[in-house]
């Protein structure tokens, strides 16, 4: 086989081969590392939801504190003159008061409650149950997620704050651009292609446990992969380039040299009185077997 042929399979057999193993390994290798930072990216943000919601349960806690003694002994002009106050406050919205007396939950702050009636007799019997001085949970009713706080003001009585979460204050709990939706759900239970992760949160309900369901966007990790996959392509067009040059460097510098070389020597004629010297530019190595052929046919001659 021919050195020039040599050359070609050394290239096409190796060297671009090498190129493409090469460039996929790299695109691998991104892509792992684009998957492990979603991963991390999910994890801190499914924290992050967790400490979003239990602060918020907190305030509602303290908040509930606040009122419960006044809601729990003043009526007439006094608790008219609350009442106004609550109204007039950014916080008033989607919150209820109630106080359980005797097992029932009756409506303060002449707030109109949207909570059914068998769900807040549910709530009553959870709260009665726990025996405790202070409460605070989730409770899901139906498709509606609630937050209830209470606290004893008597021997089985409360106070209690209910807020309904709807699918806008969910959402705040985490960053829009990597989450598109934020719901309560009584299951943890997703497929692997859902890109959903679970919290769990403090249950009003002993036996129930609760988690915040947190839907992820892929749209971020699919335009960095497409980005990568753009590099890879560059990267195999680059290694074939330089690989071309290369072949190009060494058909100037060393196929054309020997080819010429050989054309030289296939001329020699050996019954000729004199002969004409052999050339052997290019580089060192054909300028030395030229300097020894001509000191061959020098003596061939004599």
């Amino acid at each position: 086989m021919r050195i020039g042929n040599k050359i070609l399979v050394f290239i096409a057999g190796f060297c671009l081969p090498a190129v493409v193993l090469v460039s996929y390994c790299l695109g691998y290798w991104f892509d792992h590392r684009v998957e492990q930072l979603r991963q991390d990216n999910v994890q801190h943000e499914l924290t992050n939801v967790q400490q979003q919601f239990h602060i918020d349960l907190d305030r509602l806690s303290f908040l509930t504190n606040i009122y419960a003694s006044p809601l729990s002994r003043v009526d007439g002009d006094l608790l008219e003159s609350i009442e106004s106050s609550w109204r007039e406050s950014a916080i008033s919205a989607n919150l209820h008061w109630f106080i359980l007396q005797g097992g029932q939950l009756q409506s303060v702050l002449a707030n109109t409650s949207s909570i059914a009636l068998p769900t807040q007799q549910e709530i009553a019997r959870a709260v009665l149950a726990a025996d405790k001085p202070q409460l605070a949970g989730a409770y899901l009713a139906g498709n509606v997620g609630l937050v209830v706080t209470a606290v004893a003001v008597a021997p089985e009585e409360f106070v209690l704050l209910v807020r309904q979460l709807s699918a806008q204050d969910l959402l705040e709990y985490a960053q829009v651009p990597l989450v598109t939706q934020v719901q309560m759900s009584s299951s943890n239970l997703a497929t692997a292609k859902d890109y959903v992760g679970f919290v769990p949160i403090p249950s009003l309900l002993k036996n129930t446990p609760l988690y915040l369901q947190v839907q992820f966007s892929t749209e971020p990790f699919q335009e960095v992969k497409l980005d990568l996959d753009w590099v890879s392509v560059g990267i195999i067009l680059l290694g074939v380039l330089i690989v071309a040059l290369g072949y190009i460097w060494l058909r100037a510098g060393l196929l054309k040299p020997f080819k010429s070389m050989m054309k030289q020597l296939a001329l020699v004629d050996p019954t000729a009185s004199v002969y004409r010297p052999v050339s052997g530019e290019g580089n060192a190595e054909l300028e030395v077997l030229a300097s020894r052929v001509n000191s061959l046919l020098a003596r061939i001659y004599q």
